[in-house]
């Protein structure tokens, strides 16, 4: 996400950003969770890690604890859709320990290391490869999930494992993971620099928090669009962000702009996703950058004027029902109301829409599109299961 620039903000001394850091190091303190199914030599192996990043990098990790019960990880993948999953089956130890940090040495935010099952090493050693989904991700969110919602402030998760044995090929994305025991350096520089939550109507002061007015673009996998932060972007009705999708970037799921309706402007990779921040940070319409990026100028159609006054006179033939209204500018075929064509854009989504009674047509480029709106079901098919209804019907 990239947040907008206030307007008539000064720019930060170098002694402002002094003192900010003094502020934020006072008061940021990182925590520590073990899971108690963590191996002795294991477990210290992680300690030696935190007392590193705390000399060398100057870090505030205040204290560390241990459950008081193993928390027994469990992982999968989700057959239905190919992304990894899994559980704890002791929550409630791991939020206890939490709790117990938080109460004893005012932490605001926590790192936790849980210990993962050393089975499933044939589908680890494929993201070692750089293909593949990984296989421990998903309960990882699932953990840190579980303590955000809880007790609102960050966590990031590590996990604990066995060595993996030297592999010749591994691929440059993972070779960062391979150099220690443990995951769990940057995961500890992450948390040090994350922001903490205010709760809206908490009477906490906004001043100085990114709010969602703020966000200016946000970027991300082409079918990864389904979680709640995005959509809350896409269906605001103010200061919609823009979105910008990558190609490269793939997933196993299908969450692609088109399937939630969101209005998404589609690149190849990183490279162009940049370029269009940039531009549209310039306030210059990134289509503009393209050779065939703009089209000519259209006529704005309204509930106050149909379609087809603007398609040569060619009128719907379709017979259509007394609800609809008339052009007022005399055209003798009706037009929906504002109410049917929001209901009717919303069901097609992603397309330019001209709206005919009875009929919705998507502008696809080179071709049109059409759809049939069928008023008494509230309900739009294609052309080809519209005809093919009413012809068995008849």
């Amino acid at each position: 996400m990239v947040g907008k620039k206030k307007a008539g903000s000064r720019q930060p001394t170098h002694g402002d950003r002094l003192r900010d850091l003094a502020e934020k190091m006072e008061e940021f303190r990182i925590g520590l969770v073990l899971d108690a199914g963590i191996e002795e030599e294991l477990r210290i192996r992680h300690l030696q890690v935190v007392d590193a990043t705390r000399a060398s990098l100057g870090l505030p990790i205040v204290d560390y604890t241990v459950t008081d019960t193993p928390l027994q990880v469990e992982m999968w993948v989700d057959p239905k859709c190919g992304k990894s999953s899994g559980r704890i089956k002791r929550p409630d130890s791991l939020l206890r320990a939490v709790e117990n940090l938080i109460n004893s040495s005012q932490v605001n935010a926590v790192a936790v290391v849980a210990r993962f099952p050393d089975d499933g090493v044939e589908e680890v050693d494929d993201y070692r490869q750089g293909k593949g989904v990984d296989l421990l991700a998903g309960v990882e969110a699932v953990i840190s999930h579980l303590v955000v919602k809880e007790f609102q402030i960050p966590c990031a998760h590590s996990p604990a494992l066995k060595t993996f044995p030297l592999s010749l090929s591994l691929c440059p994305k993972s070779a960062a993971e391979e150099i220690g025991y443990t995951f769990l350096p940057c995961v500890l520089a992450g948390l040090s620099r994350a922001p903490q939550y205010v709760i809206r109507n908490s009477g906490s002061s906004e001043q100085g928090c990114i709010i969602a007015s703020e966000v200016d673009s946000v970027i991300l996998p082409i079918n990864a669009c389904g979680g709640e932060g995005i959509l809350a972007f896409a269906r605001g009705s103010r200061y919609k962000p823009l979105i910008i999708a990558v190609e490269e970037n793939q997933t196993v799921l299908g969450d692609t702009p088109n399937k939630f309706g969101i209005d998404a402007v589609t690149v190849a990779n990183y490279w162009e996703g940049i370029g269009v921040i940039a531009s549209h940070k310039a306030g210059v319409d990134p289509y503009s950058l393209r050779r065939y990026g703009i089209d000519n100028i259209r006529f704005a159609i309204t509930a106050d004027c149909c379609a087809c006054c603007n398609r040569g006179g060619k009128g719907c033939p379709l017979e259509v029902p007394r609800e609809y209204q008339r052009c007022r500018y005399g055209c003798p075929y009706p037009v929906t109301t504002q109410r049917r064509i929001d209901f009717a854009t919303r069901l097609i989504g992603g397309y330019d829409r001209v709206i005919y009674p009875h009929r919705v047509v998507c502008s696809g480029g080179s071709s049109d599109v059409s759809y049939h709106y069928d008023v008494a079901r509230k309900e739009v098919s294609s052309e080809e299961e519209y005809h093919h209804n009413h012809t068995r019907m008849g």
